[in-house]
C-alpha cells in the first residue's frame, strides 16, 4: 500500500467541512490546521496542528513539519492570503499567487488595477485613518459610499449624502477593518 499524499487544510470549522470530507474521500492524508483545538472538522483530519489560519509563517512551518505536499483553504477569506503566502514560501502549488490574492482582498488595490486596466469604475479615493481629514477636500459628487478597504459582511459600509455626513460615517468605515494595523477606507 502506498502512502497517501499529505495535504494541509487550513481551517477546520464549519466553512471547511465540505473540503475536509472531499480530501478524505479522495484518499488524501488530511492535516488540519486551526487555532481552535475543538474545531468541528478536527475529527475528519488524520493529523491536526493548532495554529492560526492567518499566520502564514506558522502555516508554512506546520506544512513542512508534517510533510505536506499541498496546502489548501476554503470558506474563509481571512485564510486565503496567509495560505497563498505559506504555499509560496514552500514552493507548493496554490490557486492564486499572493499578489493577486492581496489585490482581490484589498479594495483600494483592486480599484487601482481596474483603473490601470482601463475598466470603467466610479471615481474613488482611499485614505488611512491618519489622513482622514483630506477626504473633506476631495471634490466628490454626493452621495458617496464609504467602506473599509478590507472587510467582510458589509461591516463599516456607509452612505454619505453631504460633506458633514462623511465625518459621521468615517469612524465606522475605519474601525470595521480589524485585519490591518493601519485602517484604511475607500470613498467612491
Amino acid at each position: 500500500m502506498t502512502r497517501a499524499t499529505r495535504l494541509l487544510v487550513v481551517g477546520c470549522g464549519f466553512p471547511q467541512l465540505g473540503l475536509l470530507r472531499f480530501c478524505r474521500d479522495e484518499g488524501l492524508f488530511v492535516i488540519g490546521a486551526d487555532l481552535d483545538e475543538h474545531a468541528v472538522g478536527r475529527g475528519l483530519c488524520h493529523a491536526f496542528v493548532r495554529v492560526s489560519t492567518t499566520a502564514a509563517d506558522d502555516l508554512a512551518r506546520a506544512a513542512s513539519e508534517h510533510g505536506a505536499r499541498g496546502i489548501v483553504t476554503a470558506g474563509s477569506e481571512h485564510a486565503v492570503l496567509p495560505t497563498a503566502l505559506a504555499a509560496g514560501k514552500l514552493g507548493l502549488p496554490f490557486y492564486g499567487d499572493p499578489d493577486t490574492v492581496r489585490a482581490c482582498q484589498l479594495k483600494h488595490e483592486m480599484r487601482e488595477r481596474y483603473r490601470r486596466g482601463g475598466a470603467p469604475i466610479p471615481r474613488f479615493e482611499w485614505f488611512a485613518a491618519s489622513d482622514a481629514g483630506r477626504v473633506a477636500a476631495e471634490p466628490f459628487v454626493f452621495p458617496v459610499v464609504m467602506y473599509p478597504t478590507r472587510g467582510w459582511a458589509q461591516r463599516g459600509v456607509r452612505v454619505a449624502t453631504t460633506e458633514g455626513a462623511i465625518y459621521v460615517a468615517l469612524p465606522s468605515a475605519l474601525t470595521a477593518e480589524t485585519s490591518e494595523a493601519d485602517s484604511r477606507c475607500l470613498v467612491e
